[in-house]
């Protein structure tokens, strides 16, 4: 942060008084260059920062679409097992039934 106030310090003095020698002229020139190579790392870091957020908004749209079609999976699954259990719940009452009636035999015999 020193560096960026110094150099714009710098640099305005450099327009202001309108240097007349070598030197001073040379240090103006510097300063613009360090000016312009400053404001290009500040304007590709932002663009970096651009492209991550976006990056991480893709993310977190994939992410989304993800969470929605487990969810839907799961539902589907959800069904499924219900299934599962009512048949294997009339499978238990049936063979119940069915081993009533075979005692049932058993005995008249």
């Amino acid at each position: 942060m020193q560096v960026i106030v110094t150099t714009f310090f710098i640099f305005s003095f450099c327009f202001t008084t309108q240097a007349q020698n070598k030197k001073t002229k040379t240090a103006c020139l510097k300063v613009e260059n360090e000016r312009d190579s400053l404001a290009r790392m500040v304007a590709n870091q932002a663009e970096i920062i651009e492209l991550a957020g976006h990056k991480y908004a893709e993310q977190v749209r994939l992410n989304e679409y993800e969470i929605v079609k487990l969810k839907k999976e799961a539902e589907v699954l959800k069904k499924i097992m219900k299934s599962y259990i009512h048949t294997i719940d009339s499978m238990y009452t049936v063979n119940k039934e069915m081993d009533e009636k075979i005692k049932r035999l058993e005995k008249k015999k």
